[in-house]
Protein backbone atom coordinates (compact mmCIF):
# COMPACT_ATOMS: atom_id res chain seq x y z
CA UNK A 1 0.00 0.00 0.00
CA UNK A 2 1.19 3.52 -0.85
CA UNK A 3 0.19 6.17 1.71
CA UNK A 4 -0.35 9.95 1.22
CA UNK A 5 -1.10 9.56 -2.49
CA UNK A 6 -2.86 12.91 -2.85
CA UNK A 7 0.03 14.80 -1.23
CA UNK A 8 2.57 13.04 -3.42
CA UNK A 9 0.56 13.74 -6.55
CA UNK A 10 0.36 17.46 -5.73
CA UNK A 11 4.14 17.69 -5.32
CA UNK A 12 4.68 15.78 -8.59
CA UNK A 13 2.28 18.12 -10.37
CA UNK A 14 4.13 21.21 -9.16
CA UNK A 15 7.50 19.76 -10.15
CA UNK A 16 6.15 18.74 -13.57
CA UNK A 17 4.80 22.23 -14.29
CA UNK A 18 7.97 24.00 -13.15
CA UNK A 19 10.17 21.58 -15.11
CA UNK A 20 8.12 21.99 -18.26
CA UNK A 21 8.29 25.80 -18.07
CA UNK A 22 12.05 25.81 -17.45
CA UNK A 23 12.92 23.18 -20.07
CA UNK A 24 10.70 24.42 -22.90
CA UNK A 25 12.17 27.90 -22.43
CA UNK A 26 15.68 26.45 -22.59
CA UNK A 27 14.90 24.74 -25.89
CA UNK A 28 13.15 27.74 -27.46
CA UNK A 29 15.59 30.34 -26.13
CA UNK A 30 18.97 28.66 -25.46
CA UNK A 31 20.60 32.09 -25.23
CA UNK A 32 19.57 32.15 -21.55
CA UNK A 33 22.56 29.83 -20.94
CA UNK A 34 25.13 31.82 -22.92
CA UNK A 35 26.43 34.03 -20.09
CA UNK A 36 27.25 30.95 -18.01
CA UNK A 37 28.71 28.31 -20.36
CA UNK A 38 30.69 28.12 -23.58
CA UNK A 39 28.71 27.93 -26.80
CA UNK A 40 30.01 24.41 -27.46
CA UNK A 41 28.35 23.21 -24.24
CA UNK A 42 24.90 24.64 -25.00
CA UNK A 43 23.84 21.64 -27.18
CA UNK A 44 24.29 19.48 -24.09
CA UNK A 45 21.97 21.73 -22.12
CA UNK A 46 19.43 21.74 -24.94
CA UNK A 47 19.47 17.93 -25.05
CA UNK A 48 18.93 17.81 -21.29
CA UNK A 49 16.00 20.19 -21.67
CA UNK A 50 14.51 17.99 -24.41
CA UNK A 51 14.67 14.93 -22.14
CA UNK A 52 13.26 17.03 -19.30
CA UNK A 53 10.21 17.95 -21.40
CA UNK A 54 9.48 14.23 -21.79
CA UNK A 55 10.18 13.57 -18.11
CA UNK A 56 7.89 16.43 -17.08
CA UNK A 57 5.16 15.08 -19.35
CA UNK A 58 5.44 11.62 -17.78
CA UNK A 59 5.40 13.11 -14.28
CA UNK A 60 2.35 15.18 -15.19
CA UNK A 61 0.60 12.02 -16.40
CA UNK A 62 1.34 10.15 -13.16
CA UNK A 63 0.24 13.10 -11.04
CA UNK A 64 -3.14 13.39 -12.81
CA UNK A 65 -3.81 9.70 -13.47
CA UNK A 66 -6.99 8.84 -11.58
CA UNK A 67 -6.17 5.28 -10.53
CA UNK A 68 -4.29 4.19 -7.42
CA UNK A 69 -0.51 4.55 -7.43
CA UNK A 70 1.06 1.10 -7.50
CA UNK A 71 4.64 0.20 -6.64
CA UNK A 72 5.93 0.03 -10.22
CA UNK A 73 4.42 3.43 -11.02
CA UNK A 74 6.09 4.86 -7.94
CA UNK A 75 9.42 3.37 -9.04
CA UNK A 76 9.09 5.14 -12.42
CA UNK A 77 8.27 8.42 -10.68
CA UNK A 78 11.25 8.10 -8.31
CA UNK A 79 13.51 7.55 -11.31
CA UNK A 80 12.16 10.68 -13.00
CA UNK A 81 12.51 12.69 -9.80
CA UNK A 82 16.10 11.48 -9.47
CA UNK A 83 16.83 12.71 -12.98
CA UNK A 84 15.26 16.13 -12.29
CA UNK A 85 17.12 16.42 -8.97
CA UNK A 86 20.41 15.77 -10.77
CA UNK A 87 19.69 17.88 -13.84
CA UNK A 88 18.55 20.98 -12.00
CA UNK A 89 21.16 20.40 -9.33
CA UNK A 90 23.68 21.12 -12.09
CA UNK A 91 21.92 24.39 -12.97
CA UNK A 92 21.74 25.47 -9.32
CA UNK A 93 25.30 24.54 -8.31
CA UNK A 94 26.77 25.96 -11.52
CA UNK A 95 24.96 29.23 -10.67
CA UNK A 96 22.99 29.79 -13.85
CA UNK A 97 21.70 33.13 -12.55
CA UNK A 98 19.09 33.88 -15.18
CA UNK A 99 15.42 34.77 -14.64
CA UNK A 100 14.56 31.07 -14.21
CA UNK A 101 17.07 30.43 -11.44
CA UNK A 102 14.31 30.41 -8.75
CA UNK A 103 12.55 27.68 -10.79
CA UNK A 104 15.78 25.66 -10.93
CA UNK A 105 16.09 25.94 -7.16
CA UNK A 106 12.44 25.00 -6.68
CA UNK A 107 12.71 21.88 -8.87
CA UNK A 108 16.01 20.86 -7.23
CA UNK A 109 14.63 21.14 -3.70
CA UNK A 110 11.15 19.77 -4.36
CA UNK A 111 12.55 16.77 -6.24
CA UNK A 112 14.77 15.87 -3.30
CA UNK A 113 11.96 16.04 -0.75
CA UNK A 114 9.50 14.31 -3.09
CA UNK A 115 11.89 11.37 -3.38
CA UNK A 116 11.98 11.11 0.41
CA UNK A 117 8.19 11.47 0.62
CA UNK A 118 7.68 8.79 -2.03
CA UNK A 119 9.94 6.29 -0.30
CA UNK A 120 8.48 6.88 3.16
CA UNK A 121 4.92 6.59 1.76
CA UNK A 122 5.42 2.87 1.14
CA UNK A 123 3.79 0.70 3.78
CA UNK A 124 6.39 -1.17 5.85
CA UNK A 125 4.66 -4.48 5.19
CA UNK A 126 5.07 -3.99 1.43
CA UNK A 127 8.87 -4.01 1.68
CA UNK A 128 8.74 -7.62 2.90
CA UNK A 129 6.59 -8.72 -0.06
CA UNK A 130 8.87 -7.49 -2.86
CA UNK A 131 10.54 -10.24 -4.86
CA UNK A 132 12.81 -10.15 -7.89
CA UNK A 133 14.18 -13.26 -9.57
CA UNK A 134 17.88 -13.88 -9.03
CA UNK A 135 18.53 -14.06 -12.77
CA UNK A 136 18.03 -10.26 -13.14
CA UNK A 137 18.60 -9.11 -9.56
CA UNK A 138 22.27 -10.15 -9.45
CA UNK A 139 23.31 -8.65 -12.85
CA UNK A 140 21.38 -5.41 -12.21
CA UNK A 141 22.80 -4.95 -8.70
CA UNK A 142 26.31 -5.79 -9.92
CA UNK A 143 26.02 -3.28 -12.76
CA UNK A 144 24.84 -0.63 -10.31
CA UNK A 145 27.85 -1.34 -8.06
CA UNK A 146 30.17 -1.12 -11.06
CA UNK A 147 29.33 2.57 -11.52
CA UNK A 148 30.88 3.88 -8.26
CA UNK A 149 33.83 1.52 -8.80
CA UNK A 150 34.48 3.26 -12.14
CA UNK A 151 33.49 6.85 -11.48
CA UNK A 152 34.95 7.41 -8.00
CA UNK A 153 38.54 6.78 -9.21
CA UNK A 154 37.84 8.70 -12.43
CA UNK A 155 36.43 11.78 -10.70
CA UNK A 156 39.10 11.72 -7.96
CA UNK A 157 41.81 11.60 -10.64
CA UNK A 158 40.26 14.66 -12.27
CA UNK A 159 39.84 16.53 -8.99
CA UNK A 160 43.38 16.01 -7.65
CA UNK A 161 45.05 18.49 -10.06
CA UNK A 162 42.58 21.19 -8.98
CA UNK A 163 43.33 20.46 -5.32
CA UNK A 164 47.07 20.66 -5.99
CA UNK A 165 46.76 23.94 -7.90
CA UNK A 166 44.20 25.50 -5.55
CA UNK A 167 41.89 26.22 -8.49
CA UNK A 168 38.45 25.00 -9.48
CA UNK A 169 37.05 23.77 -12.81
CA UNK A 170 35.55 26.44 -15.02
CA UNK A 171 32.33 24.53 -15.59
CA UNK A 172 30.38 21.41 -14.57
CA UNK A 173 32.18 20.93 -11.26
CA UNK A 174 28.64 20.24 -10.02
CA UNK A 175 28.90 16.74 -11.50
CA UNK A 176 31.65 15.86 -9.03
CA UNK A 177 29.49 17.07 -6.15
CA UNK A 178 26.27 15.36 -7.22
CA UNK A 179 27.93 12.09 -8.22
CA UNK A 180 30.31 11.68 -5.30
CA UNK A 181 28.01 12.99 -2.57
CA UNK A 182 24.63 11.66 -3.70
CA UNK A 183 24.42 9.35 -6.72
CA UNK A 184 27.40 7.01 -6.27
CA UNK A 185 26.75 6.41 -2.54
CA UNK A 186 23.10 5.69 -3.38
CA UNK A 187 24.12 3.22 -6.08
CA UNK A 188 26.56 1.48 -3.73
CA UNK A 189 24.06 1.19 -0.86
CA UNK A 190 21.12 0.13 -3.03
CA UNK A 191 23.27 -2.30 -5.01
CA UNK A 192 24.53 -4.02 -1.85
CA UNK A 193 21.04 -4.18 -0.36
CA UNK A 194 19.67 -5.66 -3.59
CA UNK A 195 22.39 -8.32 -3.58
CA UNK A 196 21.31 -9.14 -0.02
CA UNK A 197 17.70 -9.36 -1.26
CA UNK A 198 16.53 -6.53 1.02
CA UNK A 199 13.14 -5.05 0.14
CA UNK A 200 13.99 -1.36 -0.13
CA UNK A 201 17.12 -2.14 -2.12
CA UNK A 202 15.03 -4.24 -4.51
CA UNK A 203 12.57 -1.38 -5.02
CA UNK A 204 15.03 1.50 -5.37
CA UNK A 205 17.37 -0.28 -7.78
CA UNK A 206 15.20 0.20 -10.91
CA UNK A 207 14.59 3.85 -9.96
CA UNK A 208 18.36 4.44 -10.10
CA UNK A 209 18.53 2.58 -13.41
CA UNK A 210 15.84 4.86 -14.86
CA UNK A 211 17.64 7.92 -13.56
CA UNK A 212 20.88 6.66 -15.13
CA UNK A 213 19.24 6.06 -18.51
CA UNK A 214 17.61 9.48 -18.79
CA UNK A 215 20.79 11.30 -17.80
CA UNK A 216 23.20 9.34 -19.98
CA UNK A 217 20.86 9.44 -22.97
CA UNK A 218 20.69 13.25 -22.67
CA UNK A 219 24.52 13.33 -22.68
CA UNK A 220 24.60 11.18 -25.83
CA UNK A 221 21.95 13.36 -27.44
CA UNK A 222 23.90 16.51 -26.64
CA UNK A 223 27.04 15.04 -28.17
CA UNK A 224 25.06 14.08 -31.26
CA UNK A 225 23.72 17.62 -31.69
CA UNK A 226 27.27 18.95 -31.37
CA UNK A 227 28.54 16.42 -33.92
CA UNK A 228 25.74 17.23 -36.40
CA UNK A 229 26.64 20.92 -36.10
CA UNK A 230 30.22 20.03 -37.16
CA UNK A 231 31.62 21.23 -33.88
CA UNK A 232 33.68 19.24 -31.39
CA UNK A 233 31.39 16.25 -30.94
CA UNK A 234 33.31 13.04 -30.21
CA UNK A 235 31.67 10.09 -31.97
CA UNK A 236 33.42 7.63 -29.66
CA UNK A 237 31.99 9.31 -26.56
CA UNK A 238 28.54 9.53 -28.16
CA UNK A 239 28.51 5.78 -28.84
CA UNK A 240 29.84 5.03 -25.33
CA UNK A 241 27.14 7.05 -23.56
CA UNK A 242 24.44 5.78 -25.92
CA UNK A 243 25.36 2.12 -25.30
CA UNK A 244 25.66 2.71 -21.55
CA UNK A 245 22.27 4.44 -21.44
CA UNK A 246 20.57 1.54 -23.20
CA UNK A 247 22.17 -0.93 -20.79
CA UNK A 248 20.54 1.06 -17.99
CA UNK A 249 17.23 1.07 -19.86
CA UNK A 250 17.32 -2.62 -20.75
CA UNK A 251 18.08 -3.66 -17.19
CA UNK A 252 15.33 -1.37 -15.87
CA UNK A 253 12.69 -2.82 -18.23
CA UNK A 254 13.59 -6.45 -17.49
CA UNK A 255 13.89 -5.75 -13.76
CA UNK A 256 10.49 -4.08 -13.52
CA UNK A 257 8.94 -6.95 -15.48
CA UNK A 258 10.40 -9.41 -12.97
CA UNK A 259 9.50 -7.38 -9.89
CA UNK A 260 6.65 -9.08 -8.06
CA UNK A 261 4.60 -8.41 -4.91
CA UNK A 262 3.80 -11.63 -3.05
CA UNK A 263 0.90 -12.18 -0.68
Amino acid sequence: MIHHQKTNRISWLIIAILSFIASITGVITPTIYQPFVKSTLIPGLISQDLITILAAGALLFFSLFPQTIHLKKLVLVLGILGYLFYGYGIYVIEQFYNVFYPLYMGIFGLSFYSIIAGITAIDKGLWLKIQVSRIIRIPAASFLLLNPMIFYPLWIAQILPFIQSGQRPDVFYSIYILDMCFIMPAMAIVGIMALKNKGWGLMLLPALLIKGYTLLFSVALGGSILWIQNQDGNIGEIIFYLVLSFIFLGLAIIYLHRLKITG
